[in-house]
Formats: C-alpha cells, structure tokens, sequence
C-alpha cells in the first residue's frame, strides 16, 4: 500500500497504443494505493475515456505527448490528464462546426 501523497507521473505518445498503456500505469497505481471493486473500475474508465480524447482530439497530425498525473491522499484519488495539443476545433464539410452545434 502507498502512503497518502504518493504521486505517478508518466508522459506518453498520442498514439491509439498509449491508451492502454497509460490505462495500465494508472490502474496499477490506483490498487496500490488502495482503490478496488467499482472504484478500481471508475478510475480505469475515467482513464481510459480522458486518454483516449486527448489521443483522438489534441493534435491535428503524428507527434504529441499526453501528460498522467495520479495522487492518493486519504480517502480520495486524484487523476489529471493533460496535453498541449490545440484541442477541439471546428472541421470538415459541413454546414455545422463537427461538434454537434450547427452554424449560424
């Protein structure tokens, strides 16, 4: 078992490969600390789905990084993703954004 304050920081490709890799790292590092049952579970998800938007949705081309950063403190379980890719943005052909908001 870590002690509360322990971190896991891992900086990964944006590739479709990284996701369970990185899904991997954080759910490791969450039974370590302690989590299981639906809470190991919640936390594989809420990896896996911020991983996989910031693979799909930060860069437009090859290249990238996605940034994981997990802490346990007492009673609680800390995760952020990050990347420095240019996020969401409008695209394609459409007469709307892809985003699900139509244009004006």
């Amino acid at each position: 078992m870590l002690t509360p304050g322990s971190t896991y920081i891992e900086e990964f490709p944006a590739t479709p490969e990284s996701v369970r890799r990185a899904r991997a790292g954080v759910a490791e590092f969450a039974l370590a600390s302690g989590a299981a049952g639906p809470c190991l579970d919640a936390i594989r998800l809420a990896a896996s789905e911020a991983i996989t938007n910031a693979v799909v949705h930060a860069y437009r081309g090859p290249g990238g990084t996605v940034n994981v950063s997990a802490s346990c403190l007492p009673d609680e379980f800390w995760l952020l993703i990050s990347d420095d890719g240019d996020g969401l943005r409008p695209g394609g052909d459409g007469r709307g954004l892809g985003l699900g908001l139509a244009a004006a």
